[in-house]
C-alpha cells in the first residue's frame, strides 16, 4: 500500500510538486543564514523523494551537493543505487524509469554499486577515482544494511588501496589550492580561468569554467576529505563513517581538534559558507542569461530548418542526376558507366543530348550551384550561432568593497589548507 502522502503527491501532480519542493533562495539574507535555509530545504527535498521511488530489495542514495545538502539552485539530484545481487539488469531498468517519469527533478545517469564493485570508483571505472563520492554518501531508503556496508568496505579497500587513494586525492587537492590562489588551472591542455582577483571578474559557463565552486569550495572539500581517510585509515572506525555528517560545515565541527584547531574550524566555515553562497548567485544569474537566450535559440533552430530545406534542394538535384543516368544506362555498354564524372555539374555537361534539352541542364547547374553556396554560408552561421547560444558565459564583476572581501577570504583560506 502507498502512504497518504505518496497517493497526496501522486495527485499534487509532478510540476506542483517541483514547485512545492523548490527552494526560493533570498540572497539578501546573511550567508550563515542562508546556509541554515539551503540545508532544511535540502532535507525536505531529499524527503520528498521517499515518496517517489521505489527501492526494492536495493539501496537508494545521493552523493555530491546533494547528499552535502548544499544543492542550491536547480541543479539535478543524482542517484546511486546499492544493488544486493549483480548483473540485474532488469532491475536496472526499471530504475531508470523511475527517474525518466520525473525527469526534472534527477540526473538521467544513475550509478549502479554491485556488491564487488570498489567503492571509491565511480561507475566502476579504474580511471575515475572518487573517494568522496562513498564519504558524501548519504542514504535515502531501502535497504540500510547494503549502505553499511559498503561503508565498511571502504574501510577495508583502504588497506590495499590506501597509497592510490591518498594520492589521488593529494593531486586534485593540489589542483584546486592552485585555483584557489591564482584564480585558474589547466583543464585538457587548456588554460582555463574561474575568476580574476585583478579585474574581480568570475567567470561561469557550467561546462568548464565553474566561478567560485573551482578553488574556494572545492579546495576545503577536498582537505577534509583528505583529512577524513587519514583518520579512518587509522582508527578503522565504522561507526566514526557512519556518524561522519554529509555537509562540509558540520564535518568540519565533528572533527573538532582533530586534525584542526577550533578557531580553524570556524574560519574555515565561515568562508565556505560565503563562498557558497556567492557560488549559488553565479548559478541563478547563469540559468537566468540561459533564460534569454530562448528566442535566440529558436531563431538559430529557425536558421537550421532553412538549412535544411537549402540541402533538401540540392540533394533533390543530386538524385534527379542520378535517376536520368540510370535511365540512360539501360541501354549503354559498361565503358559509358565507367566514364560518368564523379562531379555533378561534369556530370549535367556530360548529359548534354541526354534525356533533357540544354536550357533545363543550364537552368539546373545554376540552381545546383547557388544551393551548395547557400548550404556553406548557413552551416557556418547555424554552426556559430548554436555554439554561442548553447555554450554562454556568465560574467559577474565585483565592485572594489566585494572583491576586498574576496580576496581577503581567498587569502585566509589558503593559508588555512596549505599546511
Amino acid at each position: 500500500m502507498w502512504s497518504k502522502s505518496r497517493i497526496y503527491i501522486m495527485k499534487l501532480g509532478l510540476e506542483s510538486l517541483i514547485e512545492a519542493v523548490s527552494w526560493k533562495p533570498d540572497f539578501t539574507e546573511n550567508y550563515k543564514d542562508y546556509y541554515t535555509k539551503i540545508k532544511d530545504a535540502n532535507l525536505i527535498t531529499l524527503g520528498t523523494i521517499r515518496e517517489l521511488l521505489n527501492p526494492s530489495n536495493n539501496t537508494i542514495c545521493t552523493v555530491g551537493s546533494d547528499a552535502r545538502l548544499e544543492n542550491g539552485y536547480g541543479s539535478k539530484i543524482e542517484i546511486t543505487i546499492l544493488l544486493n545481487e549483480n548483473n540485474e539488469n532488469s532491475q536496472r531498468e526499471n530504475y531508470f524509469k523511475q527517474v525518466k517519469k520525473f525527469d526534472p527533478m534527477f540526473h538521467p545517469i544513475i550509478e549502479f554499486k554491485e556488491i564487488n564493485d570498489k567503492s571509491y570508483l565511480y561507475q566502476n571505472d579504474s580511471s575515475k577515482v572518487f573517494p568522496t563520492r562513498v564519504l558524501d554518501l548519504r542514504y535515502i531508503l531501502g535497504d540500510y544494511n547494503r549502505f553499511v556496508k559498503e561503508k565498511d568496505k571502504f574501510i577495508k579497500e583502504l588497506e590495499q588501496d590506501c597509497t592510490a587513494i591518498k594520492r589521488n586525492l593529494r593531486k586534485r587537492r593540489a589542483y584546486y589550492l592552485k585555483i584557489l590562489a591564482t584564480g585558474s588551472a589547466k583543464f585538457k591542455n587548456f588554460n582555463v580561468t574561474h575568476y580574476n582577483l585583478t579585474t574581480g571578474e568570475v567567470f561561469f559557463d557550467n561546462n568548464f569554467r565553474w566561478g567560485l565552486k573551482y578553488g574556494p569550495l572545492r579546495a576545503v572539500q577536498y582537505d577534509v576529505a583528505y583529512n577524513v581517510i587519514k583518520l579512518v585509515k587509522e582508527s578503522k572506525d565504522l561507526e566514526f563513517l557512519l556518524q561522519l555528517p554529509s555537509g562540509i560545515v558540520d564535518r568540519l565541527r565533528y572533527l573538532e581538534k582533530n586534525p584542526y584547531a577550533t578557531s580553524e574550524i570556524e574560519e574555515i566555515a565561515d568562508n565556505y559558507m560565503f563562498f557558497l553562497k556567492e557560488y549559488h548567485i553565479c548559478q541563478k544569474n547563469f540559468k537566468e542569461k540561459l533564460n534569454k537566450t530562448k528566442n535566440a535559440l529558436i531563431r538559430v533552430l529557425h536558421n537550421k530548418s532553412h538549412l535544411l530545406n537549402i540541402n533538401r534542394s540540392s540533394r533533390a538535384v543530386q538524385y534527379d542526376i542520378t535517376h536520368r543516368v540510370i535511365t540512360i544506362l539501360k541501354n549503354r555498354e559498361i565503358e559509358f558507366l565507367l566514364k560518368i564524372p564523379h562531379s555533378i555539374m561534369e556530370r549535367l555537361d556530360s548529359s548534354e543530348k541526354r534525356p533533357c534539352p540544354i536550357n533545363e541542364i543550364e537552368e539546373t547547374l545554376n540552381d545546383y550551384l547557388f544551393s551548395l553556396k547557400e548550404h556553406d554560408v548557413y552551416q557556418k552561421s547555424f554552426s556559430e550561432n548554436v555554439y554561442k547560444t548553447e555554450n554562454p558565459t556568465l560574467i559577474t564583476h565585483y565592485d572594489s568593497n566585494q572583491l576586498l572581501e574576496i580576496k581577503e577570504r581567498i587569502k585566509s583560506l589558503s593559508s588555512l589548507l596549505k599546511r
